[in-house]
């Protein structure tokens, strides 16, 4: 038996959490599975690692500055780093990567 709702209590039932929304999307999309919670640093990771410069990622995040962008990406922007390096010696080589 339920209780009574409050006249100050919304009456909620019946409607669809956002999680569980975006988990229906996600999997209707045929993706793998990602919590909503992950989606905007997820989305972050992949335009860094993509080599979308660091500048138009802070402006597409919202970020308020260049730092707050690299600081909260920085485990990305060393992997990044490791690429480039791999790069330079190729260039340097003639290898070819």
């Amino acid at each position: 038996m339920r209780r009574a709702l409050r006249a100050s209590e919304p009456d909620i039932r019946g409607l669809v959490k956002v999680p569980d929304y975006f988990a229906r999307m996600v999997k209707q999309a045929g993706l793998p599975h990602i919590r909503l919670h992950d989606a905007r640093p997820t989305f972050a990771t992949l335009l860094l690692e993509q080599g979308v410069a660091a500048k138009v990622a802070q402006t597409i995040l919202g970020h308020g500055s260049i730092a707050m962008t690299l600081d909260t990406y920085r485990h990305v922007s060393s992997e990044l780093e490791k690429q480039a390096a791999k790069r330079l010696e190729a260039a340097f080589t003639g290898r070819v990567l």
